[in-house]
């Protein structure tokens, strides 16, 4: 899992199916989200949001809310849309590490709230993009808020270099999987989180060590058969009737 390796190759490695291979990472990603979930980024903190498109992989054709799309076809979009899903990623100054997907399309008001809220001491200083749905958020929550101009890297000493180190890496994870359901894409984000913490905090040579006797002291609280059924991140009948509006399929 630490080197980001797809279903197949795991699967090949340990000698067990590749079905076997994804329930236990469900799982494990699952009850990831637990550790340190009480930790408040605190500081000067940076973030910014990552936008992956819309996946259904594992929909049976039947309950496809659009037309398949086959692998190698263009699905992209151009600009930000409702066909893809919004993740906020933040990290504060002491390597304090959010990742929390909150819908799909641009980043609202709301979508910042529910990721962010109770989860930032007060007098913290938010650094972020242009966009204002920051500023609401912040004036409701006590927080000092510097914002980059588009085209532009740094204001003074503050910069969004270090939140966008963790999107590349999420972009890299992503490929390396061979792309995500939308349905899991928490799950995976909760791994990265966590593998982030494990790279600071461990010594190189002791990860996998590390990482083993950490991890089956958790107790996961999905069930395999719940991992098959894990809510999409965004309403699915609003996203029919999105795409239904805008292709007229």
């Amino acid at each position: 899992m630490y080197d980001y390796k797809p279903l197949n190759e795991t699967a090949l490695e340990i000698g067990i199916s590749k079905t076997a291979v994804f329930e236990i990472e469900i799982r494990l990603f699952d009850a990831l989200e637990n550790i340190n979930s009480n930790h408040k980024l605190k500081g000067v903190i940076q973030v910014d949001e990552k936008y992956i498109s819309t996946s259904f992989k594992g929909f049976s054709e039947e309950k496809m809310p659009r037309i398949s799309r086959h692998n190698g076809e263009d699905n992209r979009i151009s600009g930000i849309s409702n066909d893809q899903v919004c993740i906020i990623v933040a990290i504060d100054e002491y390597d304090e590490l959010l990742i929390k997907v909150v819908g799909n399309g641009p980043a609202s008001s709301l979508m910042i709230d529910q990721a962010l809220k109770n989860k930032i001491e007060s007098n913290s200083t938010l650094v972020t993009d242009s966009k204002n749905s920051y500023i609401d958020f912040c004036n409701k929550n006590n927080l000092k808020l510097i914002q980059i101009p588009a085209g532009k890297h740094k204001i003074g000493n503050y910069t969004i270099n270090d939140v966008n180190e963790i999107m590349t890496e999420i972009s890299n994870y992503i490929f390396e999987k061979r792309g995500l359901s939308s349905r899991h894409l928490q799950h995976h984000m909760n791994f990265i989180r966590y593998r982030k913490r494990i790279k600071y905090t461990i010594e190189y040579l002791e990860i996998n060590e590390a990482m083993y006797v950490e991890t089956i002291l958790i107790i996961p609280n999905l069930k395999t058969k719940d991992v098959y059924s894990t809510e999409m991140p965004f309403d699915i009948d609003e996203y029919k009737k999105w795409y239904s509006d805008k292709y007229g399929k």
